[in-house]
């Protein structure tokens, strides 16, 4: 305590001190007084901190580079008329599906669309016509009676060896649309004229004369 003053905590005054609540003049004599009482030692200094690594920088990433896509190699087949180059009509059933072995399905008007744009190889377009003969009509018409005639018996079924039956009408359908090749084609009229009744065709009508 000091002499007309209020006691104090050593702590207290010097928070007053620090605050700016003392006088400079006190200020100066405040050590002397007092020392003895609160113990005043040199400031024990801040502990040094540690000197803090920078941060290892990651690897740089590669750049990323743009990848030019390969050019599609265009087809190196010679064109392929899948109906074989002998035959004197085209293909008479554009719609029809073929199957060619190892390959999906496809009509045979895509199948001659492959061909013509070289997309297949010549030795699978050797063996097209026999796969694909028949079933896209690939033949000449043929006349299933003969020359101008045609069968009477659209309805009866007739049956050759080895092949299911098949009705006199949708036979003649098949010779017009090129699915029947012309060595059968020359046998079937003695084959088929008791059965389907091949007589000559009728000729359409003379239309009037208009006046």
């Amino acid at each position: 305590s000091f002499p007309g003053q209020p006691a104090i905590t050593c702590g207290d005054l010097q928070t007053n001190g620090f605050v700016g609540s003392i006088p400079a003049d006190q200020c100066e004599r405040l050590p002397n007084l007092i020392n003895e009482v609160c113990g005043c030692d040199p400031r024990t200094p801040d502990p040094t901190p540690n000197p803090t690594r920078p941060p290892t920088p990651g690897p740089t990433p590669a750049p990323i580079v743009a990848r030019t896509p390969e050019p599609t190699p265009g087809p190196t087949n010679p064109p392929c008329d899948i109906c074989g180059e002998d035959m004197s009509m085209s293909i008479g059933i554009p719609d029809a599906i073929v199957e060619v072995p190892g390959q999906p399905a496809v009509t045979c008007a895509e199948l001659q669309t492959e061909g013509f744009a070289g997309f297949i190889p010549s030795r699978t377009c050797d063996r097209l016509p026999a796969i694909v003969n028949r079933v896209c009509g690939c033949n000449p018409p043929c006349s299933v009676c003969g020359d101008g005639k045609e069968v009477d018996f659209p309805d009866a079924v007739i049956e050759f060896p080895g092949q299911p039956a098949i009705a006199c009408g949708d036979l003649q359908t098949l010779g017009y649309i090129g699915s029947i090749s012309d060595g059968q084609c020359e046998r079937l009229p003695d084959l088929i004229n008791e059965v389907c009744g091949c007589d000559q065709r009728t000729p359409d009508p003379t239309p009037n004369p208009t006046r």
